[in-house]
């Protein structure tokens, strides 16, 4: 996403539309999973002529016994809502869309609500009971070019622990490197109910210690993950530094498009703002061109930010540039020196393989890829400036499908790069597809989300990346970060920093947590709050201590992270793992908080904060054993001073 200057003419996008698409059948964190199944030939796809059912006599003379509504053809690979597709005149729109619909030959097609997902090519029919009447829709699938391959379980993250609750989540993985995400319309199962429980919903109930497995299944295709339940809410927390955390979070600027924000309000709003938010990691495209005018200008303000904030600049290399355009020397990255002089080691923390070269059209892009991250990692490590100051991480992928053409290159990086955007849906939803995409070409190396974020485009219809409302972004965001810190990636950049344009159906132009005149929106506010919160930002190293805290109450879908300062003080950060906006209605979500009691092991000062609103406490206690909590679906954080 991060681009050229538009000094040469140009105004570079990145196509985001597949960027929240990235499918892998793979595993979520050591879980072993279940491949779908290929295709019995003998379970062909139905060829029932759909909805002619003809009418009931019964007492009280001739009535209705289905209602055929009409009929819709589509292709795999293609979907539609059936709210959307068929008349209004028979049933109410609000009717139709909540309705619980059903396929009669699941194997052709999956209804995700009224949401119609096409698996095979064939004829079904969609039903759903609407007070008396049962109301049916025939679907034609049609064959296409794109094919179901196969179903992506994620489960969370880490051990639950015994009544605590969190969710499973389902997509269906395209031939052409998309996924179809399930909110509905997959069955899942668990192996054991003893230990957990699972709803129609996807919502884990852990009941007992014990590892088991859960499997979902949408038609013919199955997949499954393990997870591990650890005993009661009586939990020994293994805190982490909050230095760690506070410098595990970037954002991404543009520092050269000098024909928007970026160029027009540097001195005005982007280092003031950037002054503001605290953050102490910036990334931006690290282009060398033969224009000295040009990397004079650019590279000064890249120095101005550095020196007026204290951040340090991860560096998206490309190949150098020449005078008729973009480089096509992908062997040579010497000039990651020529960048070391011109912005100074200081002010530079890393340089990044290829940004989403996948995606760049090029029929040799595998190749490109290989050659340029090598050439990358020769051209640090053999220069001992450069050694002993600047890591090396890897290259992204904007199809997951992708990898494994460009294959290991471990051996030529310090960490990872992903991109594990959760496409306008519960933070953390696609980590797992995303991670194991990752290993594929970085193998066991630690991680860094390069760009993660939400965009709240007031009118664009992208189905794979939808746009939130404002106040779901900052909600969304903040455990965002929290969820991929406690995941173990080392750091993630939120993009990005200010809105890029003001057309209202392009998502490009709305990632910002800045609106195009500079004023924040909610998310910009609630990261500031969390940031100056959790403070120590320079603090030396140290390693935390274990702390022993019982959480009692209904923790359904409760999440958890506990910080320490190097004086001892425990920070305890909970929320709710819960929607907080519906993509399909465009409305906000209320989610009612949920009142738990924490005890400590010993009478302690208390203060609380919900750096959603403010970086004040709401609430301090001098003297506390006992703490009563609400906590919502964005974090609360209880600071226990020993």
């Amino acid at each position: 996403m991060v681009g050229l200057a538009t000094f040469l003419g140009e105004r570079p996008r990145t196509v985001r539309a597949w960027l929240s698409c990235l499918v892998l059948a793979a595993a979520c964190g050591n879980a072993t999973r279940a491949v779908s199944p290929p295709r019995d030939p003998s379970q062909s796809a139905a060829t029932a002529t759909g909805c002619s059912i003809p009418t009931i006599r019964g007492p009280g003379g001739e009535r209705p016994g289905i209602v055929a509504i009409g009929e819709v053809a589509l292709a795999v690979g293609d979907t539609v809502r059936l709210r959307d597709a068929l008349p209004t005149s028979t049933i109410a729109k609000p009717e139709l869309a909540n309705a619980p619909w059903t396929a009669d030959a699941p194997e052709v097609a999956a209804l995700a609500g009224d949401l119609v997902v096409p698996l095979d090519a064939g004829v079904t029919s969609a039903r759903a009971t609407v007070g008396s009447r049962v109301f049916c829709v025939t679907l034609r699938v049609m064959a296409s070019a794109v094919s179901v391959q196969g179903l992506v379980v994620a489960t969370p993250v880490g051990p639950l622990w015994s009544g605590a609750s969190a969710r499973v989540t389902a997509q269906l993985a395209l031939s052409d490197g998309r996924s179809i995400a399930m909110p509905r319309g997959v069955t899942w199962e668990s192996a054991d109910s003893s230990i957990l429980s699972i709803d129609e919903s996807g919502m884990l109930a852990p009941r007992r210690a014990g590892r088991t497995i859960v499997a979902g299944r949408v038609g013919l295709f199955r997949d499954s993950a393990v997870v591990q339940v650890t005993d009661s809410g009586v939990v020994t927390l293994q805190p982490a530094a909050t230095t760690a955390f506070t410098q595990s979070v970037g954002v991404n600027v543009h520092l050269s498009y000098l024909d928007r924000v970026y160029g027009s309000g540097l001195r005005s709003i982007i280092i003031p703002r950037l002054q503001e938010l605290g953050v102490r990691h910036l990334r931006d495209g690290g282009t060398v061109l033969p224009n000295e005018d040009w990397m004079r200008e650019v590279y000064g303000r890249y120095r101005e930010v550095a020196m007026a904030t204290g951040a340090r600049f991860t560096l998206i290399m490309s190949p150098r540039r020449t005078a008729a355009g973009p480089g096509s020397n992908y062997d040579d990255m010497t000039h990651v020196r020529e960048l070391r002089d011109r912005l100074g080691l200081q002010a530079m923390a890393a340089v990044e393989g290829l940004n989403e070269h996948d995606n760049s059209g090029h029929l040799l892009f595998a190749a490109e890829v290989r050659a340029a991250q090598r050439a990358l990692f020769e051209a640090v490590k053999g220069d001992p400036s450069l050694a002993a100051s600047l890591e090396v991480l890897g290259p992204s992928m904007a199809f997951a499908r992708n990898a494994p053409a460009v294959g290991d290159l471990s051996p030529y990086m310090d960490a990872g790069s992903i991109h594990p955007y959760s496409g306008g849906g519960v933070p953390t939803s696609r980590l797992a597809e995303h991670l194991a995409g990752a290993r594929v070409i970085s193998g066991n190396r630690p991680q860094q989300a390069t760009e993660v974020g939400y965009h709240t485009s007031p009118v664009s219809t992208n189905p794979w990346h939808p746009a939130v409302s404002e106040g779901a972004q900052a909600r969304y965001l903040l455990r965002e970060l929290l969820q991929l810190f406690a995941a173990g990636i080392r750091r993630s950049f939120v993009y990005e920093l200010i809105d890029e344009g003001s057309n209202p159906g392009e998502m490009e132009d709305h990632f910002g947590l800045l609106r195009l005149d500079g004023s924040a929106k909610p998310s910009f506010t609630a990261l500031r709050n969390l940031l100056q919160i959790v403070g120590d930002a320079e603090a030396a190293a140290f390693v935390p201590t274990p702390v022993t805290l019982q959480l009692r109450g209904d923790t359904t879908g409760i999440r958890r992270l506990a910080l320490q300062r190097p004086g001892g003080e425990l920070l305890l950060l909970l929320w709710q793992d819960a929607d907080a906006y519906d993509t399909a209605n465009r409305r906000d979500l209320s989610v009612a908080a949920r009142r738990l009691t924490l005890e400590l092991p010993g009478s302690s000062r208390v203060r609380v904060y919900t750096p959603l609103t403010t970086a004040a406490p709401l609430t301090t206690l001098p003297s506390a054993r006992t703490i009563q909590l609400d906590v919502p679906d964005h974090p609360v954080i209880v600071a226990i001073a020993p």
